[in-house]
């Protein structure tokens, strides 16, 4: 049986070329959602997926190239009983694609959940939270000894409608964040964890700037949940974490 020469170059030289063929700019989650054939290399240039189908030894040197060299994006959503990733959707406790636990660099992108209105006397309970199922999917994917995951990212999106309802209850805020994020308090080995919140624009236009007191206020909320994640978590190295309204 002859080998083919590319076998026998050395394995950094193969290494060396298979970064030409892999993706080498960030696959953001929504880029699914608007290109049905999205270029993943820089210029436009083609990836060649095939690579991971030659043999095994191939494979197997290729395949966290492939998924560890950039970063990924997924989503969970509260109506929503799996983590969308990549087209595929994965349920807790399902078979899940085995390059996703090469990944290295993930963000997920979530929306802030619509909570009832507190008051004064009746403050928000964990129950009036509906539990995000895909971020109990994320936490049990790269949780996993197996998985190489050093970086996590979470947007929260924040609408018109939670905003109006928490907008004078920062500290109700950050619980719900917290709630929502709770399954990942449980993973570890991370150099980096932040939580980012953005809003959505239309708040813009009913008079809520990004400089606004009660965006800051709801922000400011956002951050502190993240830091107190970020330490309980044990996350390897500080990280500045910062918090957007979109505009």
């Amino acid at each position: 049986m002859t080998t083919s020469p590319f076998l026998n170059l050395p394995a950094e030289l193969r290494l060396l070329i298979y970064s030409y063929l892999r993706p080498n700019i960030d696959v953001s989650f929504w880029l699914k959602e608007y290109h049905s054939s999205p270029m993943l290399r820089a210029g436009g240039e083609a990836c060649y997926p095939a690579i991971l189908r030659v043999n095994r030894l191939i494979y197997h040197e290729a395949l966290p190239e492939w998924y560890g060299s950039v970063e990924y994006g997924g989503g969970a959503f509260e109506d929503e009983p799996e983590l969308s990733f990549l087209g595929n959707q994965i349920p807790l406790g399902g078979p899940v694609p085995q390059g996703f636990r090469e990944m290295r660099r993930v963000q997920i992108v979530m929306d802030f959940p619509l909570t009832p209105r507190p008051t004064d006397t009746a403050l928000l309970q964990e129950t009036d939270v509906k539990r995000y199922i895909g971020i109990d999917t994320c936490a049990d994917i790269f949780s996993s000894p197996d998985a190489r995951l050093e970086m996590l990212y979470v947007t929260i999106h924040i609408g018109d409608c939670p905003f109006g309802r928490l907008k004078y209850h920062p500290s109700e805020a950050k619980k719900v964040a917290r709630w929502m994020l709770s399954p990942l308090l449980a993973m570890r080995g991370l150099t980096d964890f932040s939580v980012k919140g953005e809003f959505w624009p239309r708040l813009e236009h009913m008079g809520y700037g990004p400089d606004h007191s009660l965006i800051q206020g709801f922000l400011r909320a956002i951050r502190e949940c993240s830091t107190e994640m970020f330490t309980e978590m044990g996350v390897g190295h500080s990280t500045q974490v910062t918090q957007t309204a979109r505009g």
